[in-house]
C-alpha cells in the first residue's frame, strides 16, 4: 500500500483454491441376462469440466457377479471412487423338448433323446433312460451349463410286449394204439417265452380241442387251439375159419383165432348147429 505521504506498507496472505467435491454422479448396479456378449455398467450424471472417468473390473460375459469400480478424477476435484455390482444371470434354455418314447420289445436296449439344439456351453445328462424289457419308466434329461438355468425334463420310456409269430399248433390225428397222444406247437419259441398246454392228452378214440398258451414277460400272450383226434384202430391178427364136424347129436360152433386186443370183445351170431347141414 503506497501513498505520497505514507511509508509503503507491504502485506501478505495465502489465496487457496481447494478441490471441489464431485456430486450428481452415481454408479448403479447392473444386471443382465446372459446372451454371449460382453456387458458393462456406466455412471449416470454429467461429469464436471476437466474431469474424466476410468473403469476397472467392469466387463463381464459369463454368468456371475463382480464388483466394478468407476474412478472420477480431475485437477480441480477430489477423486471420487464409486463401486457397483455387475451381474450376469443365467439364461433360460428354450427350444428343447423331451418326448415320450414307445418301442416294441426286440431284446435290444432302448432310450429316448432330447429334441432341439443345445446352446453353446450346455450339455445334457440322462437318468433312468435305458430299458430292455416290457414296462414303463420315467426318464429324466438334465441340461446344464455355466451360463444357463438348470433345465430338467421328464418323459415316459415304454417298452410294449412283442407279438409272437412263427408258432403254429396244428390238428393232430392218431390211430388208437392204447398209448396217450398229444400235439405240440411248431416253430421256435422266442427267448423268455414258454408254452403251457391244456386238454392236450387223449388215449381213447374221439376228438377234443387242445389249447397251447404261449406267455412271456415281454410278449403278448398267444393262445392257439387245434383238434386232437384218436381214430379207431383196425383189428388185425384175428381169423374166423370154416369148421366142419361129424354129426354126434351135440351142438357145434366155431371160434375166432388170434388174441383180441384190450377192450375188444367178440359176439357170435348163427354160430350154433346140431344137425347135418351148412350155415354162415
Amino acid at each position: 500500500i503506497t501513498g505520497t505521504n505514507y511509508t509503503t506498507l507491504v502485506l501478505t496472505a495465502d489465496l487457496e483454491i481447494t478441490p471441489a467435491t464431485i456430486t450428481g454422479i452415481t454408479f448403479e448396479n447392473g444386471t443382465y441376462v446372459f446372451d454371449g456378449t460382453e456387458k458393462a455398467i456406466e455412471i449416470s450424471g454429467t461429469l464436471p469440466n476437466g474431469t474424466s472417468v476410468s473403469y476397472a473390473n467392469n466387463t463381464r460375459t459369463n454368468a456371475g457377479t463382480q464388483q466394478a469400480t468407476a474412478t472420477i478424477s480431475g485437477d480441480n476435484y477430489t477423486t471420487l471412487v464409486l463401486t457397483a455390482e455387475l451381474t450376469i444371470t443365467p439364461v433360460t434354455i428354450t427350444g428343447i423338448t423331451f418326448e415320450d418314447g414307445s418301442f416294441v420289445f426286440d431284446e435290444s436296449e432302448k432310450a429316448i433323446e432330447i429334441t432341439g439344439t443345445l446352446p453353446n456351453g450346455a450339455s445334457v445328462s440322462y437318468a433312468n433312460n435305458t430299458r430292455t424289457n416290457a414296462g414303463t419308466q420315467q426318464a429324466t434329461a438334465t441340461i446344464l451349463g455355466d451360463n444357463y438355468s438348470e433345465l430338467v425334463l421328464t418323459a415316459e420310456l415304454e417298452i410294449t410286449p412283442a407279438t409272437i409269430t412263427g408258432i403254429t399248433l396244428e390238428d393232430g390225428s392218431f390211430v388208437f394204439d392204447e398209448s396217450e397222444k398229444a400235439i405240440e406247437i411248431s416253430g421256435t419259441l422266442p427267448n423268455g417265452a414258454s408254452v403251457a398246454y391244456a386238454n392236450n392228452t387223449r388215449t381213447n378214440t374221439g376228438t377234443q380241442q387242445a389249447t397251447a398258451t404261449i406267455t412271456g414277460a415281454n410278449y403278448t400272450t398267444l393262445v392257439l387251439t387245434a383238434e386232437l383226434e384218436i381214430t379207431p384202430a383196425t383189428i388185425t391178427g384175428i381169423t374166423f375159419e370154416d369148421g366142419s364136424f361129424i354129426f354126434d347129436e351135440s351142438e357145434k360152433a366155431i371160434e375166432i383165432s388170434g388174441t383180441l386186443p384190450n377192450g375188444a370183445s367178440v359176439a357170435y351170431e348163427n354160430n350154433g348147429r346140431t344137425n347135418v347141414g351148412n350155415q354162415q
